[in-house]
């Protein structure tokens, strides 16, 4: 049986999807366009490391860190794997509804590696 779903009576269940909420400011603050760039290249290049997206970033490493650091506490980056880490995308969307930000809530949809993985396109707008 595949990860993620469940046998029930013959009946095959899938899981709601997956998605986690945080305030709609982190996101905005992470999706800076360096910080898009980023989220570009790992889509694009899918780097095996850090290392690697400093080189195709052409950036510092601290400085590629730090918005790592930024993209994974937005919950659009992971970090897996352990020496070297690489850069994965945690989510192929991300959606900020208007009339809820005075409620300071958005959420972060990764619903799609359950569907098509990490090769589905990066969508804007």
């Amino acid at each position: 049986m595949a990860a993620g779903t469940a046998q029930e009576a013959g009946h095959l269940v899938v899981p709601e999807p997956m998605a986690q909420s945080c305030a709609p400011e982190e996101i905005l603050r992470a999706l800076t366009p360096e910080n898009c760039r980023l989220v570009a290249l790992i889509h694009r290049y899918r780097p095996q490391s850090i290392k690697e997206l400093c080189r195709l970033a052409a950036r510092p490493q601290p400085n590629v860190s730090r918005s790592l650091a930024a993209l994974e506490r937005a919950g659009i980056v992971s970090m897996v794997g352990s020496r070297p880490k690489r850069p994965e995308l945690a989510v192929q969307r991300v959606t900020i509804e208007l009339a809820e930000l005075q409620n300071g809530r958005c959420e972060v949809d990764d619903s799609w590696k359950q569907i098509a993985g990490p090769s589905s396109l990066l969508r804007h707008g």
